[in-house]
């Protein structure tokens, strides 16, 4: 297939490793040419359209969209997340316009908000509770009533905790190494939460699988499997030998903690995808990389 991923950030890199190795023909479109991705880029900005529209004169069957503000403790509340779900909606329609086959935009677990029970896509009703997640949703159902107009396919993935190689310093994994590593004292301000870790290997796996098969629009990439960032710190002490770290606990208020896990019957596991990583061996990947 002739597939177009928007962004070569975090999430996008592993994405274009596995289709490229999968012997797809992979163009990139994003703000920066980065020397370790080895197939076509095309340097522009999602959010300055002009460009974009020379671009879809190639013919791609699938666009695939990662492009959303990530930096931590900004993007819950940053004002450029309407900025980027006006981008992709009008993504999605010049794709529509194109004769793209498949569209596929990533939204996040943070779309369902507080919840008491698993998730599953389609059913879980989404309750947000920031501008990130409004905005997610709001792409999400814009781009879907838009794309049912047209022959173009739509995905919507919904990623949850994911965690990977060159992630940002600031989030949680790799705060946690690195403290582990240089013996600094860590500080853990929610140890209740109970998150669905996932490795971008295995989000990489997902959207794989997802372009060779027929599936619901909703999807959750996710484990179905739940874990504290306690069991994420106790983790990587066994893995780097420092059981003996001292951490410093703030322990967060109820009303604070979250409960986001994909449900066993969530459509992408019915369909028979499953993730590789455990939290065990994705860690020990990410720490056998740092």
């Amino acid at each position: 297939m002739k597939i177009l991923v928007i962004g070569n950030g975090f999430l996008a890199c592993p994405i274009i490793e596995k289709l490229d190795s999968e012997g797809h023909e992979v163009n990139v479109y994003s703000r920066q040419v980065k020397s370790n991705i080895k197939v076509q880029q095309i340097e522009g900005n999602i959010l300055e359209s002009e460009k974009l529209q020379g671009v879809f004169r190639n013919n791609y069957q699938v666009v695939i969209n990662t492009a959303w503000i990530t930096t931590q403790n900004q993007y819950p509340t940053h004002e450029s997340n309407k900025d980027y779900s006006r981008c992709a909606i009008n993504l999605a329609s010049r794709a529509a316009q194109s004769g793209v086959e498949h569209f596929i935009g990533f939204g996040s677990c943070a779309e369902y908000g507080k919840q008491s029970s698993p998730c599953i896509a389609g059913e879980a009703l989404l309750n947000p509770e920031n501008l990130y997640a409004e905005q997610k949703v709001e792409t999400f159902q814009q781009t879907r009533q838009l794309l049912s107009l047209t022959k173009t396919r739509f995905s919507w993935l919904r990623v949850f905790q994911p965690y990977g190689l060159r992630q940002d310093p600031e989030r949680l994994v790799p705060y946690l190494i690195n403290g582990l590593k240089n013996h600094l004292n860590i500080e853990i301000k929610d140890n209740k939460s109970c998150l669905d870790w996932v490795t971008t290997r295995d989000i990489a796996s997902a959207v794989s699988w997802v372009l060779n098969n027929s599936l619901p629009s909703e999807l959750d990439i996710a484990t179905s499997t739940g874990h504290t960032n306690l069991d994420v710190l106790n983790c990587l002490q066994v893995l780097l030998g420092k059981a003996k770290q001292i951490t410093l606990l703030d322990k967060s208020l109820a009303e604070d903690t979250h409960f986001l896990v994909a449900g066993k019957k969530s459509p992408i596991f019915t369909s028979g995808w499953r993730p590789e990583d455990t939290l065990e061996t994705g860690l020990e990947w990410v720490v056998s990389n740092a």
